[in-house]
């Protein structure tokens, strides 16, 4: 069953290769808000450190260090989730508008076998769940370097 899925997921790539840039721009920005993430415990450990050994301006230099990767850090994430969501939806709109198109040249015989909630269902929640299967992965490799990488 799992291979069924996956071959039904080939017949989405041709939406996907229409946002080569946008994927290689959420790639990119993923990447570094996962970079700056585990770059964060270095500091913090070495601000402790600066701590038990009472370095005043060393702890300052090393939070001012902290404050602005957590800033870059949320900066990135933030527009991660966006690009992620804006790509999510121009793709289901196009799948959207190849069903529709699908629907409207299809016998009339063939739609009176379903129900409008079936074709409804096609429209909407299948669309969602391939439109943002691309984040899901790329989300899900990126948590993978993350947890590599500590």
């Amino acid at each position: 069953m799992f291979l069924k899925r996956f071959k039904n997921l080939k017949r989405f790539k041709s939406f996907y290769s229409n946002y080569k840039k946008t994927i290689t721009v959420l790639l990119i920005v993923m990447l570094v808000a996962s970079s700056l993430g585990m770059l964060l415990p270095y500091f913090v450990s070495e601000r402790l450190v600066s701590l038990t050994n009472v370095k005043s301006n060393e702890i300052i230099k090393l939070s001012i260090i902290i404050m602005a990767i957590i800033l870059f850090h949320h900066i990135f994430w933030f527009l991660w989730e966006k690009i992620a969501s804006i790509l999510s939806n121009k793709i289901a709109k196009d799948i959207r508008q190849d069903i529709t198109k699908k629907f409207l040249n299809t016998k009339y015989e063939i739609i009176k076998k379903n129900t409008s909630s079936y074709y409804l269902e096609r429209l909407s929640s299948d669309t969602d769940q391939v439109s943002s299967i691309l984040g899901t992965i790329m989300g899900t490799m990126v948590d993978c370097l993350t947890n590599f990488g500590f």
